[in-house]
């Protein structure tokens, strides 16, 4: 299994803060303009996304640090709220994964908050399991569509609960 080794995994960590850190303002050319940008990643307009997050993953089920990714895509219902479905994968003794569906809130200009609930897929001996799923992210322009900045994430199922942090990016829609 790809990056089960303690040096592997520490390489990744180090990639994955170097990535959070190097996401501030000054990354993006609009850094005078970041409340007026005209994408549609600003308050006050719908945002549909389909996105990514990277990560580093905290299990209590198995008590370790491990790569994490996820996968959502989003549709607006209004310029708050919006709609959509999620994959997360885990990549720890045994491959956690989960899907869910998802709610979007869009509170502030960059803050992008998501919850939902789910089931995690079977691995191994374990059976499926309902879970729930909530991710926060805070994120910058990078050209028209492109966005992306640092995000937490939460999981809990029968099993246990992680958490996570990394870089989300996505594409505004």
């Amino acid at each position: 299994m790809p990056l089960q080794n303690s040096a592997a995994k520490l390489y990744f960590f180090f990639i994955i803060a170097t990535l959070i850190f190097q996401c501030n303002p000054v990354f993006s050319q609009e850094t005078g303009d970041l409340h007026n940008h005209e994408g549609n990643h600003t308050h006050g307009a719908q945002h549909n996304e389909i996105s990514a997050g990277l990560g580093v993953s905290y299990s209590s089920e198995y008590k370790s640090f491990d790569p994490a990714f996820h996968f959502h895509a989003i549709k607006a219902i209004n310029s708050f709220i919006g709609i959509g479905a999620g994959y997360e994968r885990i990549f720890a003794q045994e491959v956690h994964q989960s899907l869910s569906l998802m709610v979007n809130f869009h509170p502030f200009p960059h803050v992008d908050f998501n919850i939902g609930t789910g089931f995690g897929l079977p691995a191994h001996d374990e059976p499926w399991t309902i879970g729930l799923h909530a991710e926060t992210s805070y994120t910058w322009p990078v050209g028209e569509k492109l966005h992306l900045g640092p995000m937490i994430d939460f999981g809990w199922s029968e099993h246990g609960y992680h958490l996570a942090t990394g870089i989300h990016f996505g594409f505004d829609l």
